[in-house]
């Protein structure tokens, strides 16, 4: 895995912890620190996209889908996903779960 790909999912666990000062996480933001974990695109696409349907405005999870569409050479999912974040402004759901 490339240094930055490493700093990033460092950064983005960074930023889940802090936001789960409990050390819960919604179910959405599992899913979504799940699919920054994961080494395929496929595995990425499927775990972004249960954050999703768990929070249809989970910028950060269309954002990260998004990139791995593009990696993936999927341009026309990669622009849909990529320009609603624009529109999105979220906040993490609060229903906690914790495991």
């Amino acid at each position: 895995m490339k240094p930055w790909n490493e700093a990033i999912k460092g950064l983005a666990l960074l930023s889940f912890l802090l936001l789960g000062l409990g050390g819960c996480t919604s179910e959405a933001e599992a899913w979504y620190i799940r699919g920054v974990e994961a080494q395929s695109l496929d595995t990425m696409i499927f775990r972004y996209t249960k954050a999703i349907k768990l929070d249809p405005n989970y910028a950060f999870a269309y954002n990260n889908r998004g990139g791995a569409y593009n990696k993936k050479g999927l341009l026309d999912k990669a622009i849909i996903d990529a320009s609603l974040p624009i529109r999105l402004t979220h906040t993490p759901t609060r229903d906690r779960l914790c495991v």
